[in-house]
């Protein structure tokens, strides 16, 4: 059966979560997207985690192992979805990956040197490598139209539907907090709102400044 349009990916993810790593910086950068992320228990033995990952990397679109940091348990996880075939990617920040096994450091990857607001960032490069071939993303994309700051705006409006998978609403003052980092004026987060209505999947309530999300697209997506 063929995957519906519309849906929030979801993704299994593998990291450390021991300093220097920021794990919790990895995991606000994609949190903030229109992603189902799924991370494990540190905490956990090895035979219950081998059987919680194997049952992750079967439920996930596609997984996402950072390697940036040297960590045993991430290695093994990397070594499962291989074992299984699963479709899997390897995240490196060029900044911590000192210690890094070299056969990994060879191996194809998405180099990032920070999780936010420049070219370079994860959050850039996963919308550009996972997100902007979805029908949704391109659609959104094709209403912002030409525009010098066209991938800002996108990631501002992917960063409005990650805010509404958690609530219920939002509104225009809000889109300013959503998009810190992209440099954006209020004519600018206006067009993101207005590419979103015009591509239907938010709409503005009758008589109020908040806008929802589809609710029967929503359905479609989780």
């Amino acid at each position: 059966m063929a995957k519906q349009a519309y849906k929030y990916p979801r993704i299994f993810v593998a990291c450390s979560y021991r300093y220097p790593f920021d794990k919790k910086g990895l995991e606000r950068c994609l949190r903030s997207l229109p992603v189902t992320v799924h991370f494990l228990d540190s905490k956990l033995k090895t035979k219950q985690l081998f059987r919680l990952v194997r049952d992750a990397l079967a439920q996930a679109d596609f997984s996402l192992f950072d390697v940036s940091t040297w960590n045993p348990n991430v290695s093994m996880e990397l070594g499962l979805a291989e074992g299984l075939d699963s479709r899997y990617y390897i995240l490196l920040n060029s900044k911590q990956k000192k210690g890094v096994p070299s056969d990994l450091q060879g191996l194809q990857r998405i180099e990032y040197t920070s999780f936010h607001g420049r070219e370079r960032s994860l959050e850039f490069q996963f919308v550009k490598y996972f997100l902007l071939g979805l029908t949704y993303t391109r659609r959104i994309s094709t209403k912002i139209g030409p525009d010098p700051k066209r991938e800002k705006l996108l990631i501002a409006a992917l960063r409005v539907l990650g805010f509404l998978r958690d609530h219920d609403e939002i509104k225009l003052d809000q889109v300013q907090g959503i998009a810190e980092g992209l440099n954006l004026r209020l004519a600018d987060r206006k067009k993101v709102l207005k590419a979103l209505s015009e591509v239907a999947v938010v709409r503005l309530q009758k008589g109020s400044k908040y806008y929802v999300l589809d609710r029967d697209l929503f359905k479609k997506w989780t």
